[in-house]
């Protein structure tokens, strides 16, 4: 029995680092691909928020007043609503989101899309916010 204990002053040997450390790289393997794809889920949560908060602006601004609406914003600026005779309201998107589409004509006809960027590439799915609702992809 004396000869399967171990001395205090011994190290782990090579097959046993070996072990942990493949075992390590598995469970990289797994989580890494695991947390770009949660971090696409929030991009787009923002988009959609960001495209909702420009449409409920659109609509309040409808409530007295007509005309057709332009809806614009770049990269983590602000977003602008603006008709014939300005600029009528304005608002901070999140950062990286930027207006790609927009077509305003009432309360009854309307259309905004919003994706996410990190430089020249999406991050995200456009979100199209339109009369029927919330739908992924650029439609205006």
């Amino acid at each position: 029995m004396q000869r399967f204990r171990r001395n205090p002053d011994d190290g782990f040997t090579l097959i046993e680092l070996l072990v942990v450390m493949i075992i390590i790289g598995i469970l990289a393997a797994i989580a890494v691909p695991l947390f770009l794809n949660q971090r696409k889920k929030a991009y787009e949560t923002r988009v959609k928020a960001d495209v909702t908060d420009i449409i409920q602006h659109a609509t309040s601004y409808y409530i007295d007043s007509t005309g057709t609406l332009t809806a614009a914003g770049g990269p983590g600026g602000s977003w602008t609503l603006s008709d014939v005779n300005g600029v009528v309201d304005t608002s901070k998107l999140s950062d990286g989101d930027e207006v790609v589409g927009s077509n305003i004509l009432n309360s009854n006809v309307f259309c905004v899309s919003v994706q996410h960027f990190t430089g020249a590439g999406a991050d995200s799915s456009a979100w199209t916010y339109d009369q029927n609702g919330l739908h992924p992809g650029n439609l205006c």
